[in-house]
């Protein structure tokens, strides 16, 4: 593939070219780690492994407690990558012609040299990049380098891709040529007039040119066009035409009309010297502080979810059709617009929101200062943001669905300002805003928590600007997982967070499964949230959904988030084994919540209905009173049990009741709602008591995987009963063994405490009854099959509602065809390994607690999976008591914190969790992060400790955020030493607080654990 690569590339150059552009995303080396010599053009990397783009090394590698991200980057690798390419290139062809190299993406630190020159540095991971290589060509084989540094973690508060994430190109221009974003196109009054600038650059041969201008509708059909003759001189020149579209179909999120651009150089002698084809659209924007914002002159409701690019099962690795696919799905729930959070995504992304009609709140900066420890907010911003922010705006302000930019998330500073006017000098045709940031300066008012206190939601007057929810809800919903006493972060009443009354919805829990036991917990953060709509910061979704619909001046809600996504497990999930941060409409899986449905229903133009929570309860008492709620886009609903019907209820307007609401007696069957709009019926569904797994109900999206080393098929497994209802409680292991050109790019279920690694998975545990595989081909030969042996040992993993096991198999076909299955499956019970002389399976059989079955699944003579399932009292979910308390202790352990110099312990009982910390003498230390979301500045500390010894101290020196704040004294309690509790007044700022204490002296204390006390 390199030497056809390189043909190909001599082909290009040796014929008159312009503005071509290569994609190179396949045969790249990679190695991880450092390695100076790789920028050498003899350097031999044929050790290193050979890859294609997108690439995440981080995502490949996987999660582990120590991981260099940390808890904010859900416990993922760092680390040193580097890349190489080789290209030919016949150096007559480049006479009068300049070669340049084109990122769309790299995260972070990344240097760039060709033929060992170095080409420069780029330090922000999101955001497009260009190089002239121009001087470095030389006849025959070139290597390109890159150097990717992501040494010093955590860089962002998030978890973020490693590597060359996005596409990279190799462009090839003329002596003149447009300047790469250069050209902005207008259509201010949407009528079809149109105004086009930009700037030509002209290395030599100075003279007339002329500049050609054709516009085509979507079928290809030229719709205007005009001309122009400009004399050009050598360096950078400016250009300004207009032309007129007649009657121009509008672009708008219903009916995404688009235009094309077309736009070319030519010298004298009338040949092409460089050509440009960019889409646009005709539409009007506008904003008014009390009816918020107008699209083509009618008020459009914001209706959004923020979106971070590695939300969802892939990490980085986005491709075109993944991006497309999570979009839809986002789309699908009703939404009309994504927030770019906190950071711009890949260029594909707003192409197909151009196509799609997705409004994008474009999104270029998290902080102008340090947020996480090695972030670019600490090293590279005030270096580098006016250029990197200038670049991003020339790059998406020609996409119609761009509509506002935003400046910032949570931060402040005195460069606001700044940042506004050079948004407004690049682009005067949108507005500026931000997350809580500096939101004086901006043109919209955005506010993200504090448009969620219930102050705020009942006295907001407009000030003379728009305002928009730029992150609200903040919810929190575990698919599956149900609880009916209401959750809030920071329990209430709490004066700080001022969250409104959200009633319980039983007097006593009814709910007793979990992920874990208390005893397992390692602090009271680590609990799944409730898909009821009762988990939440301050406020329900419902409220924001009511807001939105009846405020003439609430203009749009970004809920918090549209997918689940990989970081952020610490502050609000306590951490490992916690990964992700829980917050979607969607799962990482891409599994709907049922606050999905909750959405669709109140946004989206269908007809539907959904039935919340599924009505399998094997530990539940019979006769509990169960809320079924029932979500639709009609007006009433009619519900059933088991056949018979208990009456129509209409669905309200209040945030209360936007549900329809029964209080169910506990009884095994059928439920089902049945939904009205009008008096007629628009959609129905059920919910089934299910018996224990017996088998697969696959579905898969793509089953004609192309041969591309790109294209990506996405199959389901539903783990289902005998009558094939989904057992919602359904764990068990899911193996899988990939038959062609093709790898397992994800195999992810949305469980937020699975700590398996995704990539090249050969199997993966279900997670509530549900699992999904993301197949890419890695072949580029459409004759030879691709398939997929999928299987699992089924079963209640506790016995709890059957002691019988079956066994599922199934190959499912993505290309071609590669024959019939004939399987045969041998098993044991007593996990002895199967060989064929062991039980050949024909059906269910029965098992004891305590037993391993193991299975050898034979597809005629060859061997395709071993399986093996544990079925006893220690596996699967807990099931507790209802309403037991989540853990016993408040505190962030020691354990689990940063740790420098420093030894676990567990000799001195009375610690609390799985034991204490012991800080080497003089220079031990140990860090906490804290996030402060009170909106205070003051807190205390309390540590927890021991100090062995009679009438003895220790010292440690106390820092907040890198800065030396005090020194704190242990004593001992005279002859009795005990674990005891020291309090020491800090002061905390919005958001990350880094906390440590060193050691100072030769005797150290026990550290078992902190809590950051603020007064509420």
């Amino acid at each position: 593939m390199r030497n056809l690569f390189s043909i190909l590339l001599i082909l290009l150059f040796s014929y008159p070219v312009y503005g071509i552009k290569n994609k190179i995303s396949t045969n790249w080396k990679f190695f991880l780690g450092e390695n100076r010599e790789a920028i050498n053009t003899q350097y031999d990397d044929s050790h290193w492994r050979t890859l294609n783009l997108p690439h995440d090394w981080a995502f490949e590698n996987g999660y582990s407690i120590d991981g260099a991200q940390t808890a904010r980057g859900g416990y993922a690798s760092g680390g040193i990558g580097w890349y190489r390419q080789y290209f030919d290139v016949d150096i007559d062809s480049m006479k009068d012609k300049s070669m340049f190299i084109d990122f769309d993406g790299v995260y972070m630190n990344s240097e760039v040299w060709v033929n060992g020159k170095y080409l420069g540095k780029f330090p922000y991971g999101y955001m497009s990049f260009s190089y002239n290589m121009t001087s470095c060509l030389k006849d025959g084989r070139n290597v390109i380098a890159v150097r990717v540094d992501n040494s010093k973690e955590p860089s962002a508060r998030w978890y973020h891709g490693c590597g060359i994430y996005g596409n990279v190109y190799l462009r090839t221009e003329s002596r003149a040529y447009f300047v790469p974003s250069s050209i902005f196109i207008r259509t201010p009054k949407a009528d079809g007039q149109v105004m086009i600038d930009g700037d030509i650059k002209l290395d030599k041969y100075a003279g007339d040119y002329k500049l050609n201008v054709f516009i085509t509708d979507a079928s290809g059909k030229t719709v205007a066009d005009a001309e122009s003759f400009t004399g050009l001189k050598e360096g950078n020149n400016k250009f300004k035409l207009q032309t007129k579209v007649n009657n121009p179909l509008l672009w708008d999120t219903e009916n995404p009309n688009l235009y094309t651009l077309n736009i070319k150089i030519e010298n004298k002698d009338g040949k092409t010297m460089d050509e440009e084809s960019i889409r646009f659209g005709f539409r009007t924007l506008e904003w008014k502080a009390e009816s918020g914002f107008y699209l083509n002159g009618k008020q459009t409701k914001l209706r959004g979810v923020c979106e971070h690019l590695e939300g969802g099962p892939v990490g980085a690795m986005s491709t075109e059709q993944l991006l497309r696919w999570k979009l839809t799905l986002i789309k699908n729930m009703g939404c009309n617009s994504v927030r770019t959070a906190h950071n711009p995504q890949i260029p594909e992304f707003y192409d197909i929101c151009d196509e799609m009609g997705i409004l994008v709140f474009d999104e270029m900066f998290d902080g102008w200062k340090q947020k996480a420890l090695h972030d670019y907010g600490a090293h590279s911003f005030a270096e580098h943001w006016e250029k990197d922010l200038r670049s991003f705006i020339r790059r998406d302000r020609n996409h119609p669905s761009v509509f506002l930019y935003s400046v910032g998330n949570e931060t402040k500073g005195e460069v606001a300002k700044d940042l506004v006017r050079v948004c407004h000098e690049e682009d005067p045709t949108r507005l500026v805003t931000s997350g809580d940031a500096n939101a004086s300066e901006m043109d919209i008012h955005g506010a993200n928590g504090n448009s969620e206190r219930v102050k705020f939601l009942e006295t907001y007057k407009p000030d003379g600007r728009a305002f928009l929810g730029t992150e609200n809800p903040h919810t929190w919903q575990v698919r599956g997982y149900y609880r009916t006493k209401t959750w809030y972060r920071d329990e209430y009443p709490n004066k700080n967070q001022d969250p409104m009354f959200v009633p319980d919805l039983t007097d006593k829990e009814i709910f007793g499964y979990d992920w874990t036991s208390p005893n397992k917990r390692r602090n009271p953060k680590q609990i799944f949230n409730s898909s009821y709509d009762n988990a939440t910061v301050r406020v329900t979704a419902r409220k924001i959904i009511e807001m939105l619909r009846d405020k003439d001046w609430f203009s749009g809600s970004y809920r918090w988030t549209g997918f689940d996504y990989l970081g952020e497990a610490g502050f609000v999930h306590g951490g490992w084994p916690f990964r992700a941060f829980m917050g979607g409409a969607l799962d990482l899986a891409g599994f709907e919540k049922d606050l999905y449905y909750l959405y669709q229903s109140e946004w989206a133009d269908i007809d539907m209905v959904h039935i919340l929570p599924h009505w399998t309860h094997p530990k539940m008492v019979l006769g509990t009173e169960i809320p079924v709620w029932v979500y639709t886009s009609g007006d009433e609903v009619e519900f059933f049990l088991n056949g018979k019907s208990l009456g129509k209820k209409a669905k309200g307007k209040k945030w209360n009741e936007i549900q329809c609401e029964w209080m169910m007696p506990w009884t095994p069957g059928t439920i089902e709602a049945v939904a009205y709009r009008n008096g007629k019926e628009i959609a129905r569904t059920q919910q089934r008591t299910s018996y224990e797994p017996v088998k697969f109900d696959i579905s898969v999206e793509n089953d004609n995987l192309k041969a591309d080393k790109e294209n990506i098929s996405i199959i389901t497994v539903k783990e289902v009963d005998r009558n094939g209802t989904l057992y919602p409680y359904g764990e068990n292991r899911v193996y899988a063994k990939i038959n062609g050109g093709a790898r397992m790019l994800s195999f992810e279920s949305g469980n937020p405490v699975d700590t398996e690694t995704n990539f090249n998975a050969t199997s993966k545990c279900c997670f509530f009854g549900l699992n999904r595989m993301f197949i890419q081909s890695t072949d580029d030969d459409a004759s030879k099959p691709v398939s997929v042996y999928v299987g699992a040992i089924c079963g209640d993993k506790k016995l709890m509602t059957s002691d019988r096991v079956s066994i599922s198999v199934e190959r499912v076909s993505l290309r071609g065809n590669d024959g019939n299955s004939d399987f045969k499956i041998y098993y044991t019970t007593d996990g002895s390994t199967p060989t064929e002389n062991s039980n050949l399976y024909a059906g269910a059989f029965k098992v004891n607690l305590g037993a391993t079955v193991k299975a050898a699944v034979y597809d005629g003579d060859v061997k395709v999976l071993d399986m093996q399932e544990r079925f006893a009292e220690d596996e699967g979910l807990y099931w507790g008591t209802p309403g037991e308390p989540v853990c016993n202790f408040k505190g962030d352990q020691a354990e689990y914190a940063e740790l420098e110099y420093c030894t676990k312990d567990i000799q001195v009982k009375g610690y609390e969790a799985t034991g204490y910390v012991v800080p080497e003498p003089n220079k031990g230390s140990i860090t906490w992060d804290f996030e402060n979301t009170s909106g205070k500045d003051e807190a205390v500390l309390h540590i927890r400790f021991h100090q062995n010894g009679k009438n003895t101290f220790s010292d440690m020196d106390l820092y907040m955020s890198g800065n030396k704040v005090n020194t704190v004294r242990f004593n001992n309690d005279g002859n009795n030493p005990k674990w005891d509790v020291v309090k020491v007044p800090v002061k905390i700022v919005p958001g990350t607080n880094y906390i440590k204490l060193k050691s100072v002296t030769d005797t150290v204390p026990f550290i078992d654990e902190i809590q950051v006390i603020i007064d509420k």
